[in-house]
């Protein structure tokens, strides 16, 4: 993702387990669903969902 007005960029990653993403059969065709779509579908089956964030950056070289 980038910030059209700043041009800072961001990656977004979302690991789900096989045994859940299977589940629902809307994630079982399209494994490529959108984030936002994913989460929706997700809680509709009855999973709790979490979030853990991790924040890095590239190393200068010295």
């Amino acid at each position: 993702m980038t910030d059209p007005d700043t041009g800072t960029r961001a990656l977004h990653t979302v690991l789900i387990p096989f045994a859940t993403a299977d589940q629902p059969q809307q994630l079982a065709e399209a494994p490529d669903t959108e984030p936002e779509q994913i989460y929706a579908i997700l809680t509709t089956a009855g999973h709790k969902l979490t979030w853990h964030e991790t924040i890095s950056a590239p190393h200068a070289a010295a």
